[in-house]
C-alpha cells in the first residue's frame, strides 16, 4: 500500500517536470552554423539588401537561396574570396508581404563539408509593416519579434494543477485509512 501511494507520488512528480519548460534553446529554421549578414533585415520588393557569407571554402561557388512561404528560389551563386568570403547585392524580387531567409549554401573552411548560413528578412508590402514586428539582434544571428501568430495552448498550468489533485486525493485517501485502521 504504501509502495503504490510512493509509485503514485512519483508518478506525479514526473507529470509536473514534464510540464516546466526544458532548458534547451528554441532552434530556428533553417538550422544556422553561421549567421550570413545582411544589410537590412526589412525589406521592400524592388530593394537591394547587401548580403555577406563568411568561412567558406576559398574560391568555392556559394549559392544564396530565397526560401519561405512556398519559394524556394536560387537568387545568386558567387564565388568566395581567398579569405572564404562570398558577398552580393541582391534585388528583393516581388513577393508577398511576410517572413522569409536568405540561405547561403556551399562548402566550409575544409572544402570537403557542406556548409549553410541564413539570416531571416521580413518583407513589406505596400503598407509599412514595421510596427508589426520589432527587428532585434542577438549574437550574430537576425531575428525578428512578433511576427508569428500565437496558435495553441500552454498546458503546463492545467498538468501542475491535475498532478496537484493527484497528490490531494492521494493524501486524503492516506489520512482516511489512517483513522479507520
Amino acid at each position: 500500500m504504501r509502495t503504490r501511494a510512493v509509485a503514485i507520488a512519483a508518478l506525479g512528480l514526473v507529470l509536473a517536470s514534464l510540464a516546466l519548460p526544458s532548458g534547451a534553446p528554441a532552434g530556428g529554421y533553417p538550422p544556422t552554423e553561421g549567421a550570413l549578414e545582411v544589410s537590412r533585415t526589412a525589406l521592400k520588393p524592388g530593394t537591394t539588401v547587401v548580403v555577406v557569407a563568411r568561412d567558406f571554402c576559398p574560391g568555392s561557388r556559394v549559392r544564396i537561396w530565397l526560401t519561405g512561404r512556398s519559394v524556394d528560389t536560387l537568387i545568386s551563386s558567387v564565388h568566395a574570396d581567398a579569405n572564404g568570403r562570398a558577398s552580393a547585392a541582391l534585388r528583393v524580387p516581388r513577393l508577398k508581404p511576410g517572413t522569409y531567409w536568405l540561405v547561403a549554401r556551399g562548402l566550409d573552411t575544409d572544402c570537403q563539408r557542406r556548409k549553410e548560413s541564413s539570416a531571416r528578412i521580413r518583407v513589406l508590402g505596400a503598407v509599412n509593416a514595421t510596427r508589426r514586428g520589432a527587428v532585434g539582434r542577438t549574437g550574430h544571428h537576425e531575428r525578428i519579434l512578433g511576427v508569428l501568430p500565437r496558435t495553441g495552448r500552454n498546458i503546463a498550468s492545467v498538468v501542475l494543477f491535475g498532478a496537484l489533485l493527484i497528490l490531494v486525493s492521494l493524501l486524503i485517501r492516506m489520512q482516511r485509512r489512517r483513522s479507520a485502521g
